[in-house]
């Protein structure tokens, strides 16, 4: 039965912006309405009646789809899709309507489906509607009636139709006002914008494989497959389209090329986060990333190339990714640092074919990396090579002096150190140069480490004097240094230093201010250093915040969390609430999680003071899924005994919530994995109980790949290391 519509709340939006005048629209008792105002403004009579109208436009026009798709009769679903798609359907549909529309699709008889045609039907861009909002069962049945009917470009048409949908629910989501609640009611409501599944990729590939066109395919997929952590969830999605073995050998080998490809065109931050850090995880994966890489630029019709070699300049119909030098560097420090020195040097040896010189930022990471694993004989070795045929860049110093240091080898290390300061001024080492002030800093702290404060203060001066002329970080040397020592003085005294010298914060230095602060004025310390932040000239935004609790968790000492939270908590309380959002409390709580603590009450008092000051701002954090799966992360990555348990709390705390309809398979995913990687097999079980008997009351559709292959190791009592070789004999 109609209901009539009511009005939720108001959303600011900006002149600009374009959107419907009724946000979603919910069927059946709970119909409702929401509107688009500027700042506080209430609704006019006229826009209320206007909305009304529109919303029971909404609702007849749904009517009727359901009636059509339930009559199992394509002409009407046709006939009912203009009705629909004029309400723009996308916006203010909410995941109820969608996934009636997915759900009646999948369940159509074969024989009513089109599969002639190359373009997309109106049951197609219904099916592509509901997969936009997540809902994928009516999507893939839809792809699957094309595929077994021999009909490929059938199947890319209607990848085709759904990806700039996608893309829509993005460039939404970019533009809606930041204030609280805003977004999260909207999407909650009306889906939240996902990539695009493993399946649907995996049709795709199967495709384009199926018509010989991986320039196509390189073209279309490079950039939606950068956020995947491993082809091999794509090829076991695979293993349920049908096809000839020679077929899915050749998708697969697509995948992994085009996932490879994709890697490198992440940001640099986050590249060298995901290889960093995932190579961690599982250094067989680094390891094979690495060496099927270097070989895709030895291909001839290579998608990968690296920079400056004659290869880099792709012909007109070939889509190509460029490496720079920066990213095989991290890639080449990553594989020694994780422990695989065999594959670094298989990796350094191919690079030095390809490029002549090798590049100062290659030798630097060779000689971090060896450093950092303690094999000081093969840092040696390549200082040595370097500099009996060219002059080392100040990078490369930068990383041989501090390995100097951490071996006590202090004498060798200022030795060298000022061998370079008598030659700034010279090429290739100019006193402006970044990378010279570099090495300063590191020798400023590493002086300073070891209590030579007199020769620290004489460096600098002579750093001010003579150049290469201090930043904030070489203050931050000597801030670090009293805070260290609970001289609140002599905190203050460098930052009225820095001041004197027109220099200004920036957020960590803010983060040694605001822990000393804190460890002497409770009370005042958060908005005394606020002040002074703001008197710098710094702008206070969720960037900065973001940025400066990073440091403070980052420490993982008692006092910077607890100045943390303090800082929050302000700022929570404060006019300028828009500036905490959930994710700084979770963030706060993965920095407690990640400490190994001795003092377990001490861990508990911190994060029962994180939650209850949550709770009290009206905040819900574990309903978001990917919020849980981090923390999740964090407490599995802890050594304590604790660790698994306080993940079951935090996966129990989610699962349970009063508005949960499903749990995201990636929490189940990490959860699974953490707990046989800890060898925590009854937990695991539980996981796995919790997981069958969602299947089994309909609230989530049948699971494959990752989580599949996680449910069935826990089953058979698989070990990590076994199970971490198996997955990576996969993706080979």
């Amino acid at each position: 039965m109609y209901q009539k519509p009511r009005s939720l709340h108001t959303v600011e939006a900006g002149p600009a912006m374009e959107l419907p005048p009724v946000i979603f629209y919910l069927p059946g008792a709970s119909s409702s309405v929401t509107f688009i105002s500027t700042g506080d403004h209430q609704p006019t009579r006229a826009e209320i009646q206007a909305a009304r109208a529109r919303e029971r436009q909404a609702h007849k026009a749904h009517k009727q789809m359901i009636s059509a798709l339930l009559s199992n009769d394509a002409s009407r679903i046709a006939e009912a899709w203009p009705a629909l798609h004029r309400l723009e359907p996308l916006h203010f549909l909410s995941t109820q309507c969608a996934k009636q529309y997915s759900d009646l699709i999948t369940r159509r008889e074969p024989h009513s489906f089109s599969l002639s045609s190359a373009t997309p039907t109106a049951v197609d861009r219904l099916a592509a509607l509901a997969a936009a909002k997540a809902f994928n069962t009516g999507f893939w049945a839809c792809m699957r009636r094309y595929w077994d009917a021999g009909n490929p470009d059938a199947v890319l048409s209607l990848f085709d139709h759904l990806d700039p949908l996608l893309q829509q629910r993005v460039d939404l989501l970019r533009k809606m006002p930041s204030t609280p609640g805003t977004v999260s009611s909207y999407y909650e409501c009306t889906g939240w914008p996902k990539p695009l599944p493993h399946l649907t990729l995996a049709y795709a590939l199967m495709a384009h494989a199926s018509k010989g066109s991986f320039p196509a395919a390189m073209k279309t997929l490079v950039g939606k497959m950068a956020n995947l952590s491993s082809f091999s969830d794509i090829a076991s999605s695979m293993q349920l389209i049908t096809g000839t073995p020679s077929l899915h050998k050749k998708a697969r080998e697509y995948a992994r090329r085009i996932f490879d490809a994709s890697v490198f065109i992440l940001p640099l931050s986050t590249f060298r986060g995901r290889v960093e850090i995932g190579g961690q995880r599982i250094s067989r994966s680094l390891r094979h990333f690495a060496e099927n890489s270097i070989a895709e630029c030895l291909r001839e019709d290579a998608c990968i190339v690296v920079e400056g070699t004659k290869s880099s300049n792709p012909e007109p119909d070939r889509h190509q990714v460029v490496v720079d030098d920066q990213r095989w560097a991290i890639l080449l420090r990553a594989l020694i640092v994780n422990r695989q020195p065999a594959a670094a040097e298989r990796l350094w040896d191919r690079l030095h074919q390809l490029l002549s010189p090798m590049p100062m930022c290659l030798w630097a990471a060779r000689i971090d990396g060896y450093a950092q694993t303690k094999s000081f004989d093969q840092a040696e070795e390549a200082w040595e090579k370097l500099r009996a045929t060219r002059r080392p860049s100040a990078a490369v110093y930068s990383v041989y002096v501090r390995a100097l240091f951490s071996q006590g080898r202090v004498r060798d290390a200022l030795a060298h150190f000022h061998s370079l300061r008598d030659r700034i001024g010279t090429e290739p080492y100019l006193v402006d140069d970044p990378d010279i002030l570099d090495v300063h800093d590191v020798v400023l702290e590493q002086l300073l480490r070891l209590s030579r404060v007199d020769e620290a203060r004489k460096l600098l001066d002579d750093m001010k004097a003579h150049g290469p002329h201090p930043r904030t970080t070489s203050f931050s040397a000597f801030l670090k240094h009293h805070a260290d020592g609970n001289d609140l003085g002599g905190v203050l005294a460098t930052h009225d230093e820095m001041h004197a010298y027109g220099l200004v914060l920036d957020t960590y230095a803010a983060s040694i201010l605001l822990t000393a602060q804190f460890g002497a004025v409770h009370s005042d310390a958060v908005p005394l250093v606020l002040a002074l932040v703001q008197q710098d000239g710094i702008v206070l935004s969720q960037r900065f915040i973001h940025r400066l609790l990073a440091h403070f968790v980052g420490s993982g000492n008692r006092s910077s969390l607890y100045a943390a939270i303090a800082l929050v908590d302000h700022l929570d309380n404060s006019p300028s609430k828009p500036l905490v959002a959930d994710r700084n409390y979770i963030q706060i709580l993965r920095g407690i999680e990640s400490v190994p603590w001795e003092d377990t009450a001490c861990a508990e008092q911190l994060r029962n003071t994180v939650l209850d000051k949550a709770l009290a701002s009206g905040r819900k954090l574990m309903s978001h899924s990917h919020s849980v799966a981090m923390l999740v992360t964090a407490c599995i990555a802890n050594p304590q005994p604790s660790g698994p348990k306080q993940a079951w709390a935090y996966y129990k705390a989610y699962r349970d919530a009063p508005d949960r309809l499903i749990v995201d398979k990636n929490v189940h995913i990490r959860l699974l994995a953490g707990l046989r990687k800890r060898d925590e097999c009854t937990l695991a079980k539980k996981v796995v109980a919790d997981i069958h008997a969602a299947n089994a009351s309909g609230a989530r559709p049948p699971q494959y790949s990752s989580l599949a292959r996680e449910i069935e190791y826990v089953k058979k009592r698989v070990p990590w290391d076994k199970s971490d070789e198996m997955e990576m004999q996969m993706a080979a």
